[in-house]
């Protein structure tokens, strides 16, 4: 069996676009406490590893 790949974990920092409070995150995924805003899993900068070593499902569309 082969060692998992090791994950780089980036400190990332943004605005929150509900209250403009500044927000903290890691690798672009964000949560205000202020608001309770949360962004969707996909809007982050790397792809989330998964038990299996598959990619994750598409984000849904709006529209």
């Amino acid at each position: 069996m082969e060692p998992p790949e090791a994950v780089l974990l980036e400190i990332t920092s943004s605005t929150c676009p509900r209250c403009h409070a500044d927000v903290d995150g890691i690798n672009g995924r964000y949560a205000c406490t202020l608001c309770n805003w949360v962004n969707h899993w996909t809007q982050g900068h790397t792809t989330l590893p998964t038990a299996d070593g598959q990619l994750p499902d598409t984000p849904p569309t709006s529209g």
